[in-house]
This record gives C-alpha cells, structure tokens and sequence, in this order.
C-alpha cells in the first residue's frame, strides 16, 4: 500500500515527496472533492495524508469523504 498526501502549501507537499509520497498541492473545495474522488479510485492508495487546512476550511466535504470511503485511511497532518 502507497500513502498520497494533499497539501494546501508547497512546503508540505515538497517535504513528502522527498520522502518518496506522491501528492499534490490543491487551493480550492472544487479542487479537494474532486482529488479526493480520484485518490478513492486508486486502488494501491491505503493511507491518505492531508493538510490539516483543509479539515479547518472544508469539515463537511472532508468528513462526507471519510464516512463513505472505507479505503484510504485519511490521516490529518498538523
């Protein structure tokens, strides 16, 4: 199983990928929700990090993801 993380700043997502995880680096709700659709459908994806900004400024997509997505494991990064 691979982990992914979603960033809300390139920090993040460079230090990640320099630790061999793929990611990307996303500013928008639209954005997130339809990552987060794709990320679902990748079958290798166990464990889904992501930026703790976007648990702060979206909580319902978030959480409407995690209720109805057993695989990945989303994991907060603070």
């Amino acid at each position: 199983m691979k982990m992914y993380v979603i960033s809300d700043n390139v920090d993040t997502h460079t230090g990640m990928r320099l630790a061999g995880v793929e990611g990307e680096v996303l500013h928008g709700e639209a954005e997130l929700s339809s990552c987060l659709e794709r990320v679902s459908g990748m079958k290798d994806v166990g464990i889904l990090l992501l930026s703790e900004g976007f648990l702060l400024k979206y909580p319902d997509t978030v959480n409407t993801f995690k209720q109805n997505h057993s695989m990945p494991l989303v994991v907060e990064i603070p």
